[in-house]
């Protein structure tokens, strides 16, 4: 759809439901997977395939360069790389250090800005892994349930998170081959509810009972939304909100 809510284009036409979407950087390519099992990677201009992939991830994000994807659902990781236009392949599994990862449930995966890293977040916690393996993962684990959002600072030393209780700093330390993660800061949110946070740590709660946005030093206030809004996303500074309701 474009700004004025008309269809665009329509390229996924099976009659299955669609688990997730997400645009290359460069919008050149659409990632799909759906309920059937399978991914694919569609060519935005001609509007056709180019590759398929028995999996269908809940939680996908691009690298920064565009040519790896972290993908997730129930059962496993994967970490693909995509060289268009002849397709993707997978990289070869490492086990987890923690067996609890492979069943941690939906997650959310975020690339490091660099592009040589990359985070999750689950029910058991927060790992950082090197681009090629999983050996050398770095993990910061949460007793406070699932980590709904991730998101890193512009220059990659934070990563910021919230889980179903705290707003949570960590910072990234080590480097591409070796990262770990060190607790800066916990602090608790004022209510439950859909939120997201932004690359300056800024965040925002949406509730029917309240919703609140956090500045950058972790201070919470009350906004005054619509009745029965709806989180989108927010704008990568942390001060804007798409939202319906």
């Amino acid at each position: 759809f474009d700004r004025y809510r008309s269809p665009v284009k329509r390229l996924v036409k099976e009659d299955h439901g669609i688990l997730g979407l997400a645009f290359s950087p460069d919008s050149s390519w659409v990632l799909s997977t759906g309920y059937n099992g399978r991914s694919r990677i569609w060519d935005w201009s001609s509007e056709t395939a180019v590759s398929e992939y028995a999996g269908a991830g809940t939680a996908i994000q691009w690298s920064p360069d565009g040519r790896w994807i972290a993908w997730k659902d129930e059962f496993q990781w994967e970490l693909i790389r995509f060289d268009p236009p002849t397709g993707w392949s997978v990289v070869p599994e490492v086990p987890p250090a923690v067996a609890s990862e492979t069943n941690a449930g939906p997650a959310v995966v975020r690339f490091h800005p660099a592009g040589d890293r990359w985070a999750s977040g689950s029910y058991d916690g927060i790992r950082l892994y090197p681009k090629l393996g999983r050996k050398e993962a770095a993990h910061w684990p949460c007793d406070d349930g699932m980590i709904r959002h991730l998101s890193f600072s512009a220059d990659g030393t934070r990563l910021w998170a919230l889980s179903l209780s705290n707003r949570i700093t960590l910072a990234v330390e080590g480097d591409a081959s070796r990262p770990r993660l060190r607790l800066i800061e916990r602090q608790p949110i004022p209510n439950s509810g859909r939120g997201d946070i932004a690359p300056s740590g800024e965040a925002w709660i949406v509730s029917t009972n309240g919703s609140f946005w956090c500045d950058a030093q972790g201070s919470w206030q009350p906004v005054a939304l619509p009745p029965r809004s709806v989180i989108g996303s927010i704008h990568s500074s942390g001060k804007l909100l798409a939202s319906w309701g």
